[in-house]
């Protein structure tokens, strides 16, 4: 019996590692983008690279909000300490559970997400925050941050309709309506 290095499985020319085309079970046919990653055959002849062009800079901005929120749950003090420290832990798990949903998509449309923090600062429009704020500064920033990251998925399921990549489309819908509600409920906490 051969070992899994003897057989011919194709090459992520990324990683060097073997594409383990067993996974995809279910798939009739699997089409190779030009970095050799399978992609489902219903976005065949699609131009995706709105859609992927739209995932990266949410995620951008994702990784800088997550930061950001972050920092503000070590950095938060006053009155409303706790309740602040507690729905700022919640926000970044949060966060970063779409950062995962984001770049699985990625990979399910026959790319990468980018790999480093320097190319997400970069791209992103939230701005990197470097000081400790007062607490009504920080719910701004975040308010403005999740209204902004809102925006990103609307761009994302628009473009994802418009090239009938339905499944981009239902994952950032339902994202986007949690998106509208983190701002919704900044902007009332801001009142």
């Amino acid at each position: 019996m051969l070992s899994l290095s003897e057989k011919r499985y194709p090459v992520c020319p990324q990683y060097g590692l073997p594409i383990y085309l067993g996974i995809l079970r279910g798939l009739t046919t699997l089409r190779r983008t030009e970095k050799n990653i399978p992609i489902m055959d219903h976005l065949e002849n699609k131009d995706l690279e709105p859609v992927i062009a739209n995932i990266r800079n949410l995620m951008a901005n994702l990784h800088v909000h997550y930061q950001n929120v972050r920092n503000f749950h070590w950095n938060v003090t006053g009155r409303q300490f706790v309740e602040l420290h507690k729905h700022l832990e919640g926000l970044y798990e949060r966060i970063a559970e779409v950062i995962d949903v984001a770049a699985e998509r990625l990979r399910a449309l026959g790319t990468y997400p980018n790999q480093t923090l320097q190319e997400y600062i970069i791209m992103a429009e939230i701005q990197d925050q470097v000081q400790v704020l007062e607490p009504i500064d920080m719910l701004e920033i975040l308010k403005e941050s999740s209204e902004l990251i809102a925006r990103n998925m609307q761009k994302i399921v628009k473009s994802a309709d418009e090239v009938g990549d339905y499944g981009s489309s239902d994952i950032f819908s339902t994202l986007l309506g949690e998106a509208e509600k983190e701002a919704w409920m900044l902007r009332a906490l801001l009142q």
